[in-house]
């Protein structure tokens, strides 16, 4: 027979049972407040307005019987918290910092994006993602500003502009026990990428994050490694 709920914490999930969101919420805190290490990080969740004096009082059969009631076996509610966790680490626009490509011996060249590229990648709550690169040196030519004097300019202009460029969008997902993201490509620079799934391995460290995959190119393999920092000013 699994326990009922004591006085705190039936008030405070009664209201909640007919909202699964809204118990995943909640249960998402409980969860902080009870596998943190850091008292610090604990005691700023139990100060929240809608959650203080509610939780740090479950015990694992009261966490079970509510996990069942927003529709979960606990190892499922775990591995929901842990997805999204890890996707909300990547909500937000990052700055690229650097594109390295590493060879099988250790080597770090840069063939396609130079030492000092620019660019940034968007993720949204949505779903939705988009990545531009600008490499290093940027194109100057043509001198273009406008679609139609684009297309009116010379061939091999044309050329370095979009040997200079790079650019997708699509949708994208995370899977946290594989540390992977996978950017499901509905638009590209390249149109034979359209429909393709780019999985990237990927690490945070503070605000930034690094997104690596294996390729094969110029007749070996590589892995090319791609450093973003978070953008946190506001915009002007």
């Amino acid at each position: 027979m699994l326990a009922r709920p004591t006085g705190l914490e039936l008030e405070f999930f009664r209201a909640a049972f007919d909202d699964r969101r809204r118990i995943l919420l909640q249960l998402r805190a409980a969860c902080i407040v009870q596998l943190a290490t850091d008292a610090r990080v604990r005691a700023q969740v139990q100060a929240m307005p809608v959650f203080k004096g509610a939780l740090g009082t479950f015990d694992h059969t009261t966490f079970v019987q509510l996990i069942g009631r927003a529709g979960y076996g606990e190892a499922e509610f775990i591995a929901t918290l842990r997805e999204e966790s890890a996707r909300d680490q990547f909500l937000g626009a990052w700055r690229l910092v650097s594109v390295e490509t590493i060879k099988t011996n250790g080597e770090v060249i840069y063939p396609f994006y130079g030492r000092h590229p620019q660019g940034m990648i968007v993720y949204d709550r949505s779903g939705w993602m988009s990545a531009q690169i600008a490499s290093d040196p940027r194109p100057t030519v043509p001198s273009a500003d406008t679609r139609e004097s684009f297309a009116t300019a010379p061939a091999q202009e044309k050329a370095a502009a979009i040997d200079g460029y790079y650019a997708y969008c699509g949708t994208w997902s995370v899977d946290a026990a594989k540390s992977t993201v996978t950017h499901q490509i509905k638009q590209s620079l390249y149109p034979a990428e359209w429909g393709e799934q780019g999985v990237r391995h990927f690490v945070f460290d503070g605000d930034h994050l690094t997104l690596s995959a294996k390729t094969h190119e110029m007749g070996e393999d590589h892995e090319r490694k791609l450093v973003w920092q978070r953008i946190r000013e506001e915009r002007p």
